[in-house]
């Protein structure tokens, strides 16, 4: 993202916009052309709000005074941070920072945007405001957005691009990848016992999707239940368990994310399809995510 936004200057190649390379020295004119919203926002931490969105129109090169306080305020008003332009930049909350990070990106009306995590450190109610608003703003700009929440990525990305250290793993996912995978949620279940008392034990669920038995160490494994949308069988878990006197140390519900895709793909080598058949349970090996040896 670093070298998209022209902030890092790549060991080979180079990045064009409108066949321009951005590195070049005389394309600021290009380089004005991106905004970018980083993971973690730098600010000066007792500049006003104003003060920071004032400094940062200098920078892109909005000189006259007239222009840049217009630019300025209709950044405040876009991004209904109105109330905060007085206020210290320290004093805000982590997500008040997110938001005058996101509404920086915009300052000069830049043709591409690029957002590292855009979401991180706002409540559910606001994520779920910034995802639509960005995706109207994709009608009139490129958006390029890293995240590794799936949902988020896939309602608001055309395409899709998995990578490993720089390197392309999968490329042109967002068609393989249905609404229905997007909103699976992954019930995470730390216990400890013989794995084979757990075979087949939820067979009978319609909700259980697949299952992957993640080996600890010291007796102990994780069960990865992938469920449908909107299911919850943690009741119906706890309950099975403990009939078969297995502690639980550890469970968590939490939708799939960009990571169990990233998993499936490098432990199973495919893409995840919601009308495939359902998969039997899998015994990994928990450092190196590999199905261990003897199981299919």
């Amino acid at each position: 993202m670093n070298i998209l936004a022209g902030v890092t200057i790549p060991s080979n190649g180079n990045v064009e916009v409108e066949y321009s390379n951005i590195f070049n020295p005389s394309s600021f004119e290009t380089r004005r052309k991106i905004g970018y919203c980083t993971q973690e926002l730098s600010y000066y931490p007792n500049s006003t709000v104003y003060e920071f969105l004032d400094y940062l129109a200098i920078l892109k090169d909005i000189t006259d005074d007239g222009e840049r306080l217009l630019e300025v305020e209709r950044i405040l008003d876009l991004f209904d941070i109105q109330r905060l332009r007085n206020k210290l930049m320290k004093n805000l909350s982590r997500g008040a920072k997110q938001r005058v990070n996101l509404a920086q990106t915009f300052i000069g009306n830049p043709q591409i945007l690029l957002f590292d995590e855009p979401t991180l450190g706002l409540d559910p109610v606001q994520a779920n405001d910034m995802r639509i608003f960005l995706k109207k703003q994709a009608e009139g700009h490129i958006l390029i957005v890293a995240s590794h929440i799936l949902p988020e990525v896939s309602n608001l990305c055309k395409d899709l691009l998995v990578l490993d250290e720089g390197r392309v793993i999968a490329n042109e996912l967002s068609k393989d990848l249905s609404v229905d995978y997007c909103q699976r949620n992954i019930l995470s279940v730390e216990t400890a016992g013989d794995t084979k008392d757990i075979e087949g034990l939820f067979d009978s669920y319609p909700e259980v999707i697949s299952i992957d038995t993640i080996l600890k160490g010291n007796n102990r494994f994780v069960m990865r239940i992938e469920l449908d949308k909107d299911a919850d069988i943690r009741k119906e878990v706890f309950k099975e368990l403990n009939s078969l006197h297995m502690p639980i140390h550890n469970m968590t519900l939490e939708p799939v994310t960009l990571e169990d895709l990233y998993e499936k793909i490098d432990t199973f080598g495919e893409i995840p399809d919601s009308k495939a058949p359902k998969e039997k349970g899998k015994i990994v090996d928990f450092k190196t995510k590999r199905i261990k040896k003897g199981d299919k």
